[in-house]
């Protein structure tokens, strides 16, 4: 029986569509696989990555440790107890004399850095060694004693940087020590490892069933099993020679994703495209979330790095800080010598090192001659600039091993340890003080600069550094005595000279006080008719205990001591006092020799010169002023303004001793000078010797023509008074006619001169 029509078109249709269904149900099943199987692909890359990114935190945890440990070992390599230590090493030290001193003190400050560098409460380092450059240890802060190096050594062609040494679980930074360029040794810090690899690198890592291991070229620091089936990450840490490898084993949602099995499963289980559609959209928002999480992880990095990047410039900052210190407490800032502190130190080193050697310490104290005159003519400026050029003769004239050092103002030291001979020591003085005799050119002038130079040798001037420096400047002040531009030795008679000085100083402080000052009077005479005109004020003193003191020996103390002006002003008011009542006896000059420190205030001065004149009544114009040529050479504005100002009070001006020093006629005319006083030097051979009755003329004549009065001093026999006469020389002083007398017995001279001749109206 035939099938109706309308059946048989039915039936085939479901034929056909069965037969369709299988090639369509193999393809929909291969589509799944195939989406299913790039899904796992793509959720097991990006699920890779992200186990990259947490790996490659925790390398950058690890290098930023060691990276912070190489500056500790740094900073504590540039510490200066190591420079004084290989300092003290190239002096010859021992370890009984100055070097265990040195290490006790490295010892000090590497045990410091080991207890204060912490991570966790617990220490960074579990040992820090010192290791000479012949594998010696010199220091350890551990408990083990210092022997030959037995771990790892550092690789000694390479000296110029931090080495990270690993080997067999033990990680040590080395740093090696340069001295003037050459390798003394190696700084050594033991790492405690397993606590950095703990806290940064191993505690917090997910998921819980990874391993991670530090790997040193290939192989592991802390070895660990590795199982199939895990998924392994590197990440490189910078800045070391470690890298991190981590096996991570997937567990839960995440196995089940990365499993063959699951794709089976799936295939079998799905029926609905949906799912693998919601597998992909799953997978696409994993990738999602990891890009921010990428996102997140590179803020996080630049972060730390803006963070690294400023802790680097404080940690540069506190160190030039240090450096500035440092430097500010040791050496000079204007020269860039050493200053007196440090000059002090390396004395005692010298003295230290010589009493273990058959060798000579030498001290030089350099002073610079008359170095006021350049800051006082040119300011202060200039001065610096020639104390500059000053330091930099001292330094060429020295040995690389000497120290110049500036102890203050234009006063500088010199250290010359180690010679072998004494005579080396004047050699070396002999080439200062011919660097110096070249002109010095500062502000468009040429000075002609001298030094003064003081030496002391020890042990035999001294034997600690405080004796030796006094016995240099004992020296240096009997050099300075003595003319300046010279050296002098130290010798015991100079000290015990200068004990003498302090004692005449000791009692000059109190001579005016004590009454032991007093005046005397040389009385000044016409030559042609010698009747007295006048007398000079001259200062005596008598002391209980030295006996009357001649004054060239006690006036350059006062001047020195700052007395001189309180002493000048008494002898001014006494002899003005005395002055005006001989006035009445008839007309009288008097004469009162000024200081040049007198005239450094002219204001003042000139006030008490006229507030003197003023008590006594004795008239300006019998009042007579001596200054030495040195005033007048000294052709400041003050002196100028000075010396007319006195000039405008009606007060006489002589200078004295004329001829002595280095005469300038033109300050004769510059300066308004009334009287000229001739040396006593050019007179005492007078009228024999040919020279000196041509200078006497010459005087006289350029005297004359410059309308000024002529005195001759230290007259003593009729032949000088004649010849003088005959030459029109107006006044004369000597024993000839009198000699240094006291008021009263001048008073008795003048009334009876008085009575004899008759006072003019």
């Amino acid at each position: 029986m035939s099938q109706p029509a309308g059946q048989y078109r039915l039936s085939t249709f479901k034929d056909r569509l069965a037969r369709l269904a299988g090639p369509l149900l193999i393809l929909y099943m291969l589509l799944l696989l195939g989406v299913t199987y790039l899904a796992q692909r793509d959720f097991q890359a990006s699920y890779t990555t992200q186990l990259q990114l947490d790996l490659e935190k925790r390398a950058a945890a690890l290098s930023y440790f060691y990276q912070e440990r190489i500056k500790d070992i740094r900073t504590l390599s540039g510490d200066s107890a190591l420079e004084a230590y290989f300092a003290n090493e190239a002096l010859g030290m021992s370890m009984e004399y100055g070097l265990r001193a040195s290490l006790l003190k490295i010892g000090r400050i590497m045990r410091e850095k080991a207890q204060a560098t912490t991570l966790g409460g617990l220490p960074v380092f579990s040992r820090i060694a010192f290791m000479h450059a012949d594998s010696s240890i010199l220091l350890d802060t551990s408990n083990e004693s210092p022997g030959v190096w037995r771990s790892p050594k550092p690789d000694t062609q390479s000296p110029g940087g931090v080495q990270i040494i690993a080997d067999d679980h033990v990680v040590v930074l080395s740093q090696p020590y340069l001295y003037k360029g050459q390798n003394k040794g190696f700084l050594l810090a033991f790492v405690n490892h397993d606590l950095a690899f703990r806290q940064l690198v191993y505690e917090g890592s997910t998921p819980a069933a990874s391993r991670i291991v530090i790997l040193v070229e290939g192989h592991p620091v802390t070895p660990a099993a590795r199982r199939s089936g895990s998924i392994l990450v590197q990440a490189q840490v910078r800045a070391t020679p470690f890298k991190l490898e981590a096996q991570y084993y997937p567990t839960g949602m995440t196995s089940y994703l990365t499993s063959g099995w699951s794709s089976a499963l799936l295939a079998l289980l799905t029926l609905f495209i949906l799912v693998g559609v919601a597998i992909a959209k799953r997978i696409r928002s994993q990738n999602y979330i990891l890009f921010g999480r990428f996102e997140e992880s590179a803020r996080h990095r630049e972060l730390l790095h803006q963070q690294n990047r400023q802790l680097q410039e404080e940690i540069h900052k506190r160190q030039d800080y240090e450096e500035q210190l440092t430097r500010q407490a040791n050496f000079d800032g204007l020269t860039n010598l050493p200053n007196r502190s440090l000059g002090m130190e390396r004395l005692s080193l010298a003295l230290s090192s010589m009493q273990r050697a058959d060798e000579f310490v030498v001290l030089l104290l350099v002073d610079l001659d008359r170095f006021k005159k350049v800051n006082d003519t040119l300011g202060h400026a200039a001065g610096d600039r020639l104390l500059i050029e000053a330091a930099r003769r001292l330094l060429d004239s020295v040995r690389e091993s000497d120290t110049v050092a500036r102890l203050g103002g234009d006063e500088f030291m010199i250290l010359m340890p180690g010679l072998k001979q004494r005579e080396s020591a004047g050699l070396i003085c002999r080439k200062i003080l011919d660097g110096f005799s070249l002109p010095f050119v500062t502000a468009n002038y040429e000075f002609f600069l001298t030094t003064s130079i003081g030496v002391a040798i020890a042990p035999e001037d001294g034997d600690d550094p405080n004796t030796l420096l006094k016995n240099a400047d004992i020296a240096l002040y009997k050099a300075k005595d003595e003319g300046r531009n010279t050296l002098r030795f130290f010798t015991a008679e100079m000290n015990e000279r200068l004990k003498a000085r302090q004692g005449m100083e000791n009692l000059l402080i109190h001579a005016l006080a004590r009454n032991e000052l007093f005046l005397v009077y040389q009385p000044v005479v016409c030559v042609a008719d010698p009747i007295i005109i006048g007398a000079e004020a001259l200062l005596r003193w008598r002391n209980p205990v030295l006996g009357l003191v001649q004054p060239d020996h006690f006036i350059p103390l006062c001047e020195d001591m700052g007395i001189i002006e309180e002493i000048g002003e008494w002898v001014l008011s006494q002899a003005s006092a005395q002055a005006s009542q001989w006035h009445r006896l008839g007309p009288f000059r008097l004469s009162v020799n000024i200081s040049s420190v007198q005239l450094r205030s002219p204001s003042r001065f000139l006030e008490v010169v006229g507030s003197i004149l003023g008590r006594s009544g004795l008239p300006a114009s019998n009042l007579e002023l001596e200054v030495t040529e040195r005033v007048v050479l000294d052709d400041s504005s003050t002196n100028q303004s000075m010396l007319r100002g006195l000039d405008a009070l009606g007060v006489r001006l002589s200078i004295d001793d004329f001829g002595t020093g280095y005469s300038a006629l033109g300050y004769l005319k510059k300066f308004p000078f009334d009287t000229l006083k001739i040396d006593k030097s050019f007179v005492h051979d007078l009228p024999h010797d040919e020279g000196s009755v041509a200078l006497a003329r010459a005087i006289l004549a350029m005297a004359h023509a410059l309308g000024l009065d002529v005195i001759a001093e230290g007259i003593e026999n009729a032949d000088q008074a004649e010849f003088l006469s005959s030459q029109h020389c107006d006044f004369a002083q000597g024993y000839f006619f009198h000699k240094p007398m006291p008021a009263a017995a001048l008073t008795q001279l003048l009334t009876a001169q008085a009575t004899i001749h008759a006072r003019p109206a």
